[in-house]
């Protein structure tokens, strides 16, 4: 009887330590981060710090992702004060027809159209001077 007690105090224990985070891995932590049009996971409170400050690096992007080398861009291109920030691995502008950008540097570049990789796009018009550049009605710079 002595060893089904302790049997089920174990047991108890277990569940109880599992169920409040402890006595398991240390990867308990996790935290939902949207900066703009972007989602992430964090999985410690220093990268969710981080990530709420402009710095998801060290967090798992979810949706409205940068697109990674040879995937299309899909990402919006995000506006502060009136002027899109076009990220070096490129954006989608919302207009007819819709145009994807991508910077290299301070060279913006530009193609008609969706679905293409910033490679594509570095094939495309580009634009080099003086930052904001002012087109379709709309004002850029390069950089996120």
């Amino acid at each position: 009887m002595k060893r089904i007690t302790q049997l089920f105090i174990t047991l108890g224990t277990f569940f109880l330590m599992t169920a409040c985070g402890g006595g398991g891995s240390s990867d308990s932590y996790t935290a939902n981060i949207s900066v703009g049009s972007t989602s992430h996971v964090c999985k410690s409170e220093v990268a969710a710090n981080l990530c709420k400050a402009g710095d998801c690096s060290q967090c798992q992007c979810l949706s409205g992702c940068p697109a990674a080398p040879g995937e299309a861009i899909t990402l919006s291109c995000l506006f502060y004060d009136g002027i899109a920030r076009v990220p070096s691995t490129g954006c989608t502008l919302a207009t007819t027809p819709v145009r994807t950008l991508a910077c290299s540097g301070t060279k913006l570049f530009i193609l008609d159209g969706q679905g293409y990789t910033r490679t594509d796009v570095l094939q495309g018009t580009s634009f080099n001077g003086p930052q904001p550049y002012e087109l379709f009605g709309f004002k850029f710079n390069c950089g996120a």
